[in-house]
């Protein structure tokens, strides 16, 4: 384990400390799941921090935190970019579909990264749910980020949602995390 991933982990274990999964067990096991996908060591901070920022705020009140970790700033910038923006409410498919056009015209390194790491993150959560809406949302999202991915810019992107092409985009659109 490096300093940098040391680091992180502890930051995320504190920040996680009181939180459980669905399953009861202790949330910090979804993190280090995601960061274990990964070898590059920047892309395993980013993942073990992934949903502090955005499920920790009562904790991590302010950024500096992360720097204070010796967290590097693509690191946070990705952290920033998928994290929801809780001031504003922001829902799921506002959530992805800012990632997805935030990231389509010139890919930074901190933007691959967050794509990368939130396709970890999606794929993560999908391995432990049954079939329904909220794997259907998640299917969705996956599949978003993939085709940017793919592209590089996403021509015709909301046309597809709102065509219909994807049978539970009603569904996505409604839900919060």
């Amino acid at each position: 384990m490096t300093d940098s991933y040391e680091k992180a982990l502890t930051l995320a274990t504190w920040a996680h400390a009181d939180q459980k999964r669905k399953d009861d067990q202790d949330y910090i096991t979804h993190p280090v799941a995601v960061a274990d996908r990964f070898k590059d060591e920047s892309h395993k901070c980013a993942s073990v921090l992934h949903d502090t920022w955005e499920d920790c705020r009562d904790k991590i009140k302010d950024a500096k935190l992360y720097y204070e970790y010796e967290m590097s700033s693509d690191v946070t910038k990705a952290i920033f970019i998928v994290s929801k923006k809780w001031e504003v409410r922001e829902n799921y498919f506002d959530f992805i579909m800012r990632i997805v056009d935030g990231s389509s015209v010139d890919y930074t390194e901190y933007d691959l990264m967050a794509l990368r790491v939130k396709l970890a993150d999606l794929e993560h959560n999908m391995s432990d749910l049954n079939e329904g809406s909220m794997k259907d949302k998640y299917r969705f999202a996956r599949q978003m980020i993939i085709e940017s991915l793919d592209s590089n810019t996403l021509p015709d992107k909301e046309m597809k949602i709102w065509k219909g092409e994807f049978s539970y985009h009603k569904q996505f659109q409604g839900e919060n995390k």
